[in-house]
């Protein structure tokens, strides 16, 4: 049931909503109330079924308070969230070794697939800032670089291939095939 404007404007909160003396929003209210500080908080508002942020502002005659619908982000971020734990699953279950790279500030995430494969983990004896390119063999390193950069910046293509050796912890050469996308 949607309540309108009016009907809430310049009126006490508690008469449209009888308190949660628990809930977060009414933590925030009765926290602005004794220590006169601005604060915000997010909860699920179930007599409307939505999410809402609230900004507390305590005032001479009160407090001010504005809620906002967060409702489609709070949607967003638990789709974002079951997205992350599926991904984490099929991290556990391949036998790949995955790698997501952003070449514009030459960060990397690696898959646990590294760990088991090549020998390294991320930690101290895996340098990431060096980048994946510190770990090419040093007669193929400055091809693949310069492949894989034309494959991100030439935007008609939309994947890219290469084989090469990388470097596992013991310091022998493995034998890749990579794929990326």
């Amino acid at each position: 049931t949607r309540i309108k404007r009016t009907e809430i404007i310049g009126n006490l909160i508690w008469d449209k909503f009888p308190p949660d003396h628990e809930s977060p929003g009414n933590k925030a209210l009765q926290s602005a109330m004794e220590s006169g500080q601005n604060t915000s908080f997010e909860m699920y508002f179930s007599p409307l079924g939505i999410w809402v942020e609230g900004s507390v502002y305590p005032t001479v005659h009160g407090l001010a308070t504005y809620f906002k619908d967060i409702s489609i982000r709070k949607k967003a971020e638990e789709q974002i969230r079951e997205s992350n734990d599926r991904f984490e699953k099929v991290m556990e279950a391949t036998n790949e070794a995955i790698w997501d790279m952003n070449m514009a500030d030459d960060t990397i995430y690696w898959g646990r697939g590294f760990r088991k494969i090549f020998g390294h983990h991320t930690g101290e004896e895996f340098d990431l800032t060096a980048g994946m390119y510190a770990y090419l063999h040093p007669e193929e390193a400055d091809a693949i670089r310069e492949e894989m950069k034309k494959a991100v910046e030439d935007s008609g293509i939309d994947n890219w291939q290469g084989e090469f050796r990388f470097r596992k912890k013991d310091g022998k050469y493995a034998n890749t095939i990579n794929r990326c996308v």
